[in-house]
């Protein structure tokens, strides 16, 4: 007699964990964008009458952003309140109305409310709670548009808040419509229920002023094309009949704001060298890097950084040592700097063809580190607790988003198909 081949337990457990495994992902994958990209939380409600009537009340609330919104507002700044960056909000409700044997118009009445999270103030930013008109079998759209942030909590609060304020959002739906067959009146009604939660975090104008050392500094000489000069205890910027000179010096900003804007940027160099008569219209030129990723013990002429030649701060070449340089450069500064940094090049132009030559020199971090290149900065900044918070775990769950219900079916052939890969292979 054969022996019945024993199906092997572990085997059948194997199919256990890819399924299980499978559906987590899926469902992380669907909180995730839902979460992330914003999509709408939707209700509904079915009234049937005994004549064979039936109205579908079908409702849409949402405040946040599309999925295209989502992903531009990643190279933008994040959503605050007090400021012109992304500082509007727009409310949208939608009402989708179905149903068989109906009249084709209905009246709804709704509000979509903004409380305190405290409960204590309120406001209805949509509210036609005395009813409107709208059409059977078509979806209705009502929204507040771009609206300030500052206009919305005023209208909660009284006026702007000037701290960090959660709003929850409560919508109440009611729709009345005909009956064809037996003339009655239905009526489908979703009670009071919260749908969003928000966090407006306030950012606060301040001023502060700091003082930075130069991070890095060097000079790079057009006659020496391959040399590199980082471990000099000074920096040349110079012009001659046969060669250029140029000074490269560069700021950490990443300790300061990033949100920073300067009111004032002054820049100080110790001179250790400077020529005692210079030809006449000869100047000293300062212009923006706009690549600071050179590096200080690597860089040559034939590698040095690009510069804005846009505009540049002139300055006039000092013939003493005791005297040094003081320069305002503010008009060099360039947002795209903020919490990162800010590199000059210091190089000496020629009135004319007749060149003579001409330099000075400047002390290097490696010369001293309390007589180096510094950057005097005042600024203003926006003091942020932490960003807009578009998501509230609590307040939506992943069974009460559409794309769930859309994409359910998908999830169980995803599954399925990983299951019967699984099975043929073990065969």
């Amino acid at each position: 007699m054969p022996r019945r081949k024993r199906v092997n337990r572990n085997s059948r457990m194997g199919l256990v964990y890819p399924m299980v495994l499978s559906t987590l992902l899926m469902l992380g994958i669907l909180g995730t964008m839902g979460y992330l990209f914003s999509l709408p939380a939707s209700i509904s409600k079915v009234v049937r009458t005994s004549a064979g009537e039936e109205l579908e009340l079908k409702v849409e609330a949402c405040m946040r952003p599309s999925f295209w919104q989502y992903l531009g507002d990643q190279f933008t700044s994040a959503w605050r309140v007090g400021t012109t960056q992304k500082s509007t909000v727009n409310i949208r409700f939608t009402i989708t109305v179905t149903g068989t044997n109906i009249a084709n118009t209905a009246t709804a009445y709704f509000y979509v409310e903004a409380r305190d999270s405290s409960g204590s103030s309120t406001y209805k930013e949509l509210n036609y709670a005395s009813g409107t008109s709208i059409t059977v079998g078509s979806a209705t759209t009502f929204e507040t548009g771009s609206m300030a942030i500052d206009t919305h909590l005023s209208h909660i609060y009284g006026s702007a808040p000037t701290v960090d304020k959660t709003v929850d959002y409560y919508l109440w739906c009611k729709v009345e419509v005909t009956g064809l067959i037996s003339g009655q009146k239905l009526t489908a009604e979703i009670p009071v229920q919260k749908f969003d939660s928000v966090l407006y975090d306030y950012g606060a104008s301040k001023s502060s002023s700091t003082t930075l050392y130069v991070s890095k500094d060097t000079q790079v000489l057009s006659s020496y094309p391959n040399t590199n000069y980082g471990t000099d205890t000074e920096a040349n910027f110079g012009l001659s009949t046969s060669e250029q000179v140029w000074a490269l010096i560069a700021f950490d900003l990443s300790a300061l704001p990033d949100t920073m804007s300067p009111t004032s940027m002054t820049l100080f160099m110790e001179c250790t060298g400077a020529y005692s008569s210079y030809p006449s219209g000869y100047t000293g030129r300062i212009y923006r890097l706009t690549d600071n990723s050179w590096g200080e013990t690597t860089v040559t002429w034939n590698t040095k950084p690009p510069y804005d030649s846009s505009k540049y701060v002139p300055f006039i070449l000092s013939t003493s040592v005791s005297v040094g340089y003081n320069i305002d450069v503010l008009s060099l500064w360039d947002p795209s700097c903020a919490g990162k940094s800010i590199g000059f090049v210091i190089m000496v132009v020629a009135p004319s063809a007749n060149i003579y030559y001409y330099g000075s020199s400047i002390r290097t971090k490696e010369g001293s580190r309390t007589t180096c290149a510094r950057l005097a900065i005042d600024y203003n900044y926006i003091d942020w607790s932490a960003s807009w918070s578009w998501l509230n775990l609590d307040t939506l769950s992943i069974s009460s988003l559409k794309v769930t219900q859309e994409l359910a079916p998908l999830i169980l052939v995803f599954v399925s198909a990983i299951c019967i890969m699984l099975l043929l292979r073990r065969r």
